[in-house]
Formats: structure tokens, C-alpha cells, sequence
């Protein structure tokens, strides 16, 4: 399996919270991409060198994604989630997002399925925690616990 994991950059809880996800995966192919803010807080982000995420097409290339120690927005939470659906995770303890606005923009999101040409709504993945009661490290530690053992 190949999968990329997205962090805070120049942050060490993002770089625990990397670390320890890819530690969950020995035998995977593991990417990582570090992320920047930007403002205002519902900016769409940018990679480390201030590339915004998509126009990074390789970004569908894995199989797949963990968000940790980042708050992507919403909307861009919701375009990624129609390609990866639940092999999208986001283990986040900013405080910044909210699941109902996800849900939202989830629900706005149409994609037309090639062999019957419905267009059935997008589902929110159920792997999305937005909590502040923990850092990004011990969410993402939690978060892929079962991967330990």
C-alpha cells in the first residue's frame, strides 16, 4: 500500500504525529508532505514551499492519506474525500474545523459514477476527528493503535 502522510510543518507534534503513523506501517511505502497555514484560517493550504495542495496532482497517486496535526479546510477536506472516500484520515486537534461543515460540503459535492451516470452524494469519512482534548501525536498515536499490535 502506498500511503502519504501530511503534517504540520516545522512543528514537532506534526513530526511526532508523522513519525508515528509511518511507524504503524513497516511494510507500506510511505510519503510524507509538510504543510504551511495560511491565512485567513479557511485558506486552502500549501505545501512547505507554498505550493497550494492541489496543484499537486501526485496527491491521487496513493492509496491512502493521513492528515495529522493539520487543519485542512473543509471544502478541501471534501474534494479529497470524493477520490480517497474512508481511506482518508485526519487526526486533528486544532479546533479549527467542524464536522457539520464537512458533512456540508460533503453533500455539495456530486460525483457521476462512469457505469450507471448517477450522481450520488459524497460521504463524509468516517476517519475525520477534529479534538482538542490531545495533541497530534497521541490522536494519530490512537488514531492507528490497532496497527500495532
Amino acid at each position: 500500500m502506498r500511503i502519504l502522510i501530511l503534517y504540520h510543518n516545522a512543528c514537532s507534534d506534526g513530526s511526532f504525529a508523522a513519525a508515528t503513523i509511518s511507524l504503524a506501517f513497516p511494510m507500506d511505502e510511505v510519503h510524507f508532505m509538510p504543510l504551511d497555514y495560511v491565512q485567513p484560517n479557511d485558506a486552502d493550504i500549501v505545501t512547505a514551499d507554498g505550493t497550494p495542495l492541489h496543484l499537486h496532482p501526485e496527491i491521487r497517486s496513493y492509496d491512502r492519506l493521513y492528515f495529522v496535526d493539520f487543519s485542512i479546510n473543509e471544502r478541501q477536506l471534501a474534494d479529497l474525500t470524493a477520490f480517497y472516500k474512508n481511506n482518508l484520515y485526519v487526526f486533528d486537534h486544532h479546533n479549527a474545523r467542524d464536522l457539520d461543515k464537512y458533512r456540508e460540503c460533503c453533500n455539495a459535492i456530486e460525483v457521476v459514477n462512469p457505469k450507471s451516470g448517477e450522481s450520488p452524494v459524497v460521504q463524509p469519512s468516517t476517519n475525520v476527528i477534529f479534538a482538542s482534548e490531545s495533541s497530534g501525536a497521541m490522536l494519530s498515536y490512537f488514531g492507528v493503535l490497532t496497527q500495532f499490535s
